[in-house]
């Protein structure tokens, strides 16, 4: 039974580091279970509103590759998801596309990284259990 004073999370974050080649595709329905990199954030943080900012930042009309999904950005609270090929292809709720550049690629992967080591994830496994 859940604790009613458990935060719910607000973002959730699944990576893989874009350079990085698979042998099995890593699609929408299996990055959660891909992913290299697993990030919950149960308070508001300023580095979810810039990647919300950066990933909506150069609206193109291009195609996401299904079979290379590297990212994955959901805002808990609303629904909202973000989607990012290997190639910065960002797919928004299976709407809008828009394109990462290589700096902003670089940047997402830099910061992504150094989360990994500092939040403590063991709760957001925890919660996604119950």
């Amino acid at each position: 039974m859940k604790s009613k004073s458990r935060e719910k999370c607000l973002f959730k974050i699944y990576f893989i580091p874009f350079h990085i080649e698979t042998y099995m595709p890593v699609t929408k329905d299996s990055i959660e279970t891909d992913a290299h990199c697993r990030l919950g954030f149960y308070r508001k943080h300023e580095f979810c509103n810039n990647l919300k900012e950066l990933l909506e930042s150069q609206p193109v009309d291009l195609k996401i590759d299904n079979r290379v999904i590297r990212l994955k950005f959901e805002n808990c609270k609303n629904g909202l998801v973000y989607y990012v090929d290997r190639d910065g292809i960002v797919k928004k709720n299976n709407k809008q596309t828009y394109k990462l550049d290589k700096d902003a690629m670089e940047k997402i992967t830099t910061k992504i990284s150094y989360f990994s080591g500092v939040v403590d994830y063991t709760v957001f496994l925890l919660e996604e259990k119950n």
